[in-house]
């Protein structure tokens, strides 16, 4: 059977986010072109209608060293060497790169998508305002960082930073192995191979296919709404939204604040805050796809003072397609996105709170009727520069033998 096997993971600690989403867009390009699609996978959830889907518990994963520790073993088994022998390409588009040496000896091609910096960095993240490369040493630094960042135990950020070299060198010779290299942005592509500049001759910029078109009616509500989907991680800047809503209370008064992911209690003195400026707080642990829809469709404005050089961040896509306004830090893609858009205005420097309260108050001071305006001239810019069909021209180019 020739075709393309997709290699897709499912980690319990990583949501369903945005480059899932873009997988399933991507194979099922494919699909439409008469590609024939093998999963293998952890979860069903990752396959796409008229794809083959293995569901396979060796790609079931509580974190990063289980896998690969998992796929390590798994490459030596028959069955996933016939598995292989049996299609042209190998297809990579998360973590699993203990299996590109196994698919290279069988002969076939492998491409990886790049959705983070997992080959050079072992938290797959690189902080805004990091000199890039910063060597193996530079790595262990980072890991202890921003592994302390997420509260963990000195002893356990210790330990990851020990763990980073010997990890890395590996996922670097993997990646090395690979014959295609696909980055979501120029930013992205840029960061990896100033450390990786061995990589240049096989890699290039395909964008990650635009959203659906949203699932209910846009329609503002009358007051300010805004929405922010980065939860608990430090590195989506949940810090600096707190800090915003701390030090300039008034830029959000009488506003809707609708908050996911959120698995922590937030201060309480700032809760009291809140309640005596009339902003109407809801926090849920997670929304459904039809739910979040519905939350971006009524919002003014998406909240997005991540601090890390995100790729390609899908939520700020999702806004712009429900005409919500997205009050994002200027990192990684985003900038790339919204350059020469009527959405760069709301634009802040990277862990600036007081930059994005002001850009609230800016919002707030507009109506409903002039946000879809503004923001129906950004989608119409954003629709040229991810038009799909000739992103699934880009795609299929590259995966058709």
């Amino acid at each position: 059977m020739a075709g393309v096997l997709a290699v897709v993971e499912t980690r319990s600690y990583k949501p369903f986010g945005g480059a899932e989403k873009a997988t399933l867009q991507i194979l099922g390009l494919l699909i439409k072109e008469g590609v024939n699609v093998t999963v293998l996978t952890g979860s069903r959830a990752n396959c796409p209608r008229g794809a083959r889907c293995i569901v396979h518990e060796a790609l079931r994963a509580g974190s990063k060293l289980d896998l690969w520790i998992k796929l390590l073993f798994a490459s030596r088994r028959v069955w996933l060497r016939k598995l292989v022998e049996s299609h042209d390409t190998v297809y990579i588009p998360r973590i699993s790169y203990p299996l590109i040496p196994m698919a290279k000896a069988c002969g076939k091609r492998v491409i990886v998508h790049l959705h983070d910096y997992q080959p050079i960095s072992f938290m797959a993240a690189v902080l805004h305002g990091e000199n890039t490369p910063i060597g193996i040493l530079g790595d262990v630094k980072r890991t202890i960082r921003l592994a302390s960042m997420e509260g963990r135990r000195p002893i356990e950020s210790t330990l990851m930073g020990i763990a980073t070299p010997p990890i890395q060198l590996l996922s670097r010779l993997w990646i090395t192995l690979s014959d295609n290299l696909i980055f979501v942005s120029k930013r992205q592509m840029e960061i990896v191979l100033s450390a990786l500049p061995e990589l240049r001759g096989r890699s290039r910029v395909i964008h990650n296919p635009p959203p659906h078109p949203p699932k209910t009616p846009v329609r503002k509500t009358k007051n300010c709404t805004l929405i922010y989907v980065g939860g608990d991680a430090p590195l989506k800047g949940l810090h600096i939204l707190i800090e915003a809503v701390a030090k300039n209370p008034k830029a959000f008064k009488g506003c809707r604040l609708v908050m996911t992911g959120i698995k922590k209690k937030l201060p309480e003195g700032l809760l009291s805050k809140i309640r005596r400026l009339g902003i109407s707080l809801e926090s849920h642990p997670w929304l459904s796809d039809e739910e979040l829809s519905r939350t971006y469709s009524g919002s003014w404005g998406l909240l997005f003072p991540s601090i890390w050089e995100e790729p390609l961040p899908y939520s700020v896509l999702e806004a712009i397609y429900h005409l919500a306004t997205p009050i994002a830090s200027r990192v990684g893609g985003v900038v790339e996105m919204l350059k020469s858009t009527p959405a760069e205005q709301f634009m802040f420097t990277p862990g600036s709170g007081e930059e994005l309260a002001d850009r609230v108050e800016k919002l707030r001071n507009l109506n409903p009727q002039t946000i879809i305006e503004t923001n129906l001239k950004t989608l119409e810019t954003l629709q040229s520069r991810f038009d799909e069909a000739e992103i699934a021209r880009e795609i299929t180019s590259l995966f058709k033998p």
